[in-house]
């Protein structure tokens, strides 16, 4: 499955290389959203989701990774994720979220968990109010 063309790429995300997204204003495709480097995130039709939709699936994604805190899986950082942990993030969102389907080797999955991962990790994680 080919990638869409998404405004702001300055690097191809299936080399490996820094696919982080730099964007003059936070518009995507005509659209609007309130996290502009999310604007990889789109439908079938290459159209950006909405930030109502941005906003369900970081729940979701936190919601995950305080179960893998729960069974002491979830890493330091996201770089350290184990591949079980990964695997289980992964299928998770992928089977709640159809968007990050449209992509080839996982990596919108992957790059969300980049980008909103350290929000959680110094957010409700930080905090000590997650149980084990």
């Amino acid at each position: 499955m080919d990638d869409p063309v998404v405004q702001g790429f300055e690097n191809d995300p299936k080399s490996g290389s820094d696919c982080s997204i730099h964007a003059a204003a936070p518009t995507y495709c005509g659209r609007h959203t309130d996290l502009p480097k999310l604007g990889f995130v789109t439908d079938e039709d290459g159209q950006s989701v909405g930030s109502n939709r941005l906003k369900n699936m970081s729940e979701t994604a936190k919601k995950l990774w305080a179960h893998l805190h729960h069974y002491r899986l979830a890493p330091a950082t996201w770089r350290l994720i184990s591949q079980q942990a990964y695997e289980y993030y992964s299928n998770s969102m992928r089977a709640a979220f159809v968007e990050f389907r449209f992509c080839d080797n996982d990596w919108k999955v992957s790059l969300f968990g980049s980008i909103r991962f350290p929000d959680w990790s110094n957010g409700p994680r930080a905090s000590g109010k997650l149980t084990r």
